[in-house]
């Protein structure tokens, strides 16, 4: 495991955004849960990498997955 960086938002957000798309819970928080739920969903993973990565809290696996 490695700590992430600012650069690796990116990639945190697809994965967080790919981990929880189907997820029930994950998408009821949303305002719109339609055709858009996924840039919602995004959105979400920013502001959660932006906090976490503030609190030394963002890592990533060796191979970047």
């Amino acid at each position: 495991m490695q700590k992430a960086l600012k650069s690796d938002r990116k990639l945190v957000v697809d994965i967080i955004t790919d981990s929880f798309i189907n997820n029930p819970s994950a998408i009821s928080v949303l305002k719109n849960k339609g055709r858009r739920k996924e840039k919602h969903l995004a959105g979400l993973a920013k502001y959660v990498f932006k906090t976490a990565l503030r609190r030394n809290g963002v890592y990533i696996s060796n191979d970047r997955t």
